[in-house]
């Protein structure tokens, strides 16, 4: 099994390949590849070329949230394939969205709509719930936010069901467990839930008590200290083996983890290449 990060906000020193602000991960399995987000658009075909990741030789996209730096590349990619693709994710991956910078809010949804993406060959296949999607492949579906310190992000936003604007609870953010020979892999979108909230919802679904590893953003640049020390006991508590951060995490933040796990902290950048 080998995951490769294909998009991220930084690339290993001298590649080739293009850094942007936005996350995708190549998958290979026993049971066949997948892509798992599409970045913001600007580099995920050209990096896929560069890393000789084949993008006609995927069973199917998964999809983390409907946030442009996760899916802003689908249509891109559906248009290199120009073929037949699932697409797992939730329903609410079309939800209207925005960030709020100072004054202003920037629209910070999917760019294209549900109906054109289709024409380009998506087969989406929406699902609230915990799902295996393959022999080794969980999808995390709706995560409960139960741990009082991951808290909505104010400056997130999102058109309710009654067309008010509101802080958006995200609730469509996915993650996936991937069963491997070390044990269970958490590849991570942007953890919008809370990792710890994600872990704990896992470990409950698959009567779990640990993870081998856990990659991908983590979305603590803004998380207070009371947050960061609980998660970082908490991955201790999960007794997880290779922890490699990226995206959402912050520099700040990837430094503290690098401090306190040692060897078994990475930075998992483009090209970074995560094998078992």
């Amino acid at each position: 099994m080998k995951i490769t990060i294909l998009c991220n906000n930084s690339v290993k020193t001298f590649s080739r390949c293009i850094a942007e602000h936005g996350f995708s991960a190549y998958l290979e399995t026993d049971d066949g590849n997948y892509l798992f987000d599409t970045g913001a658009g600007y580099g995920v075909v050209e990096n896929a070329i560069m890393l000789n990741k084949d993008l006609h030789n995927i069973k199917a996209i998964i999809l983390s949230h409907g946030h442009s730096d996760h899916c802003g590349g689908l249509e891109k990619v559906l248009r290199y394939r120009n073929a037949y693709t699932p697409i797992y994710s939730h329903p609410g991956i079309f939800s209207v969205r925005y960030v709020q910078d100072d004054h202003k809010k920037i629209f910070a949804g999917i760019p294209a709509r549900k109906e054109f993406l289709e024409s380009l060959g998506a087969d989406f296949k929406f699902s609230k719930d915990f799902k295996q999607i393959s022999k080794d492949i969980y999808l995390t579906g709706e995560v409960e936010r139960k741990s009082s310190f991951e808290l909505l992000e104010k400056d997130l936003l999102s058109v309710s069901s009654t067309d008010r604007l509101e802080i958006d609870p995200i609730s469509d953010d996915n993650s996936l467990a991937i069963n491997s020979v070390n044990g269970f892999i958490l590849l991570l979108g942007c953890a919008h839930t809370g990792l710890v909230n994600i872990m704990n919802h896992i470990s409950e679904k698959l009567c779990i008590n640990s993870f081998y590893a856990v990659l991908g953003g983590t979305h603590m640049v803004q998380a207070d200290e009371n947050r960061v020390s609980k998660t970082i006991e908490a991955l201790k508590e999960f007794r997880v083996e290779k922890i490699g951060t990226c995206h959402c995490t912050g520099p700040e933040k990837e430094a503290r983890l690098k401090a306190e796990f040692g060897d078994k902290f990475f930075f998992a950048q483009v090209g970074t290449e995560f094998i078992v």
